[in-house]
């Protein structure tokens, strides 16, 4: 498994990289070497599980928790070099890549390389369009990032947004669609007493998340004089923006920056809020959003973010369009004077989170992959539904045997220009 983004560094993909693995290190039938990003100055080994190692390659700085385009190329580099001494060491059934850039052009590497079959899921960014900040770089990426998903030998979207983009992009590529669960992170507990409206936003401090609609429509709540205290949760590029926002509006009594928060403690800033709040101008599905309906938190969120549905209007949440300031401060201000409205669409949260647990989703990545232990992922048909995966193979794969230190060394200098 390739991803840069690996606990506790990254963002939606280190999270549900995570998730997926805690679904499936039990499954005797399954063993994963996870090959991420690390800070220290050479390669280490943790193991995460009996049959889940995580080797990590000398490519973050740790005092970023989102990755620069240095570090994303020095991942790249360091992950293609460990995953050839890996493979050769005892070869892999499949690999698994979480986005098309980096991950997945290693994968694509190794599958030239070495015949490896590889799976690639779609992560968002690598999307044509998806970033307005990168519309300058995916005039020079998109070659490669088509080269990657052709290669492939599955691509997984999470939502028929993605395959819509995707196709607009490509429109004979055949995908197949594994939603996100809805973690379960923490049972909601609505207090008696009235209290200023606690909002919450998570997400990295980006311009396509829109944090900054949020901050103009806090402007609003408290010049009407409304009770009201928006917690962000994340970091990024724009958070000293942000940051100048809240000291030039005077928002400093009704607006905390926290900046990158570790997972074990989301579960508590869910608890305490009520409402969560996603002002995105494009977004896929959401982890966050998912994760605030599994604690029972109503969803406030942008049209462009509602991917699968997530917000049945006036049912468990409202809708707004992105960049709709006033629409986003008319829907708190009228959630900040109702609470049993708060309570109802919390509720309804709970109800429609429980039915997509992440055991779903998993179950689906599981029959994929034991069906390429038994060498036949040929014979799935690259456009059939999750649903259709025959889930009748095994897959047996020994313990790989502990590599020396001298067997994790770099490669010496003077590569080929092929390996490279």
């Amino acid at each position: 498994m390739l991803t840069n983004e690996f606990p506790p560094f990254g963002g939606g993909a280190s999270t549900v990289t995570r998730i997926l693995m805690d679904a499936l290190k039990e499954d005797s039938s399954l063993a994963f070497d996870i090959v991420t990003s690390g800070a220290a100055r050479e390669i280490n080994v943790e193991q995460y599980a009996d049959r889940v190692r995580v080797f990590r390659v000398p490519s973050k700085n740790p005092a970023r928790m989102s990755f620069s385009n240095v570090e994303l190329l020095r991942y790249a580099f360091g992950a293609f070099m460990l995953s050839k001494k890996l493979q050769r060491a005892d070869p892999y059934d499949v690999c698994m890549a979480w986005s098309a850039v980096p991950a997945g052009y290693v994968a694509y590497r190794l599958k030239r390389k070495f015949g490896l079959p590889f799976i690639l899921r779609i992560m968002g960014a690598e999307i044509p369009g998806y970033e307005s900040r990168y519309r300058y770089l995916y005039p020079f990426l998109n070659p490669v990032v088509r080269r990657v998903w052709r290669s492939a030998d599955h691509v997984i979207v999470k939502c028929e947004k993605e395959s819509a983009m995707i196709h607009r992009a490509d429109p004979g590529l055949p995908l197949l669609t594994i939603p996100n669960g809805i973690p379960r992170l923490v049972e909601k507990k609505w207090p008696e007493q009235q209290q200023p409206l606690r909002i919450l936003c998570v997400g990295r401090l980006v311009e396509r998340k829109r944090q900054i609609d949020l901050l103009k429509a806090m402007v609003v709540l408290q010049e009407k004089g409304v009770r009201a205290i928006a917690d962000f949760i994340g970091d990024g590029y724009a958070e000293q923006e942000y940051r100048r926002f809240v000291w030039k509006a005077q928002l400093q009594s009704s607006v905390a920056i926290h900046g990158h928060v570790p997972r074990e403690e989301m579960p508590q800033w869910y608890a305490t809020a009520d409402v969560f709040v996603l002002p995105s101008y494009n977004e896929g599905m959401s982890l966050a959003a998912l994760e605030a309906m599994g604690a029972g938190l109503p969803l406030l969120i942008t049209e462009e973010a509602n991917s699968g549905s997530l917000v049945s209007i006036g049912d468990n949440g409202l809708l707004f369009k992105s960049g709709d300031v006033a629409m986003l401060a008319q829907h708190l201000l009228r959630l900040a004077g109702d609470r049993n409205l708060l309570r109802q669409m919390g509720r309804a949260s709970e109800a429609r989170a429980a039915a997509f647990p992440w055991d779903a989703s998993a179950e689906k990545y599981r029959t994929l992959l034991q069906t390429y232990g038994k060498g036949s992922a040929s014979s799935l048909s690259l456009g059939a539904t999750s649903e259709k995966i025959a889930a009748n193979a095994i897959l047996s794969i020994p313990p790989k045997p502990a590599l020396s230190r001298e067997d994790l060394r770099p490669a010496a200098v003077g590569r080929s220009a092929r390996d490279v």
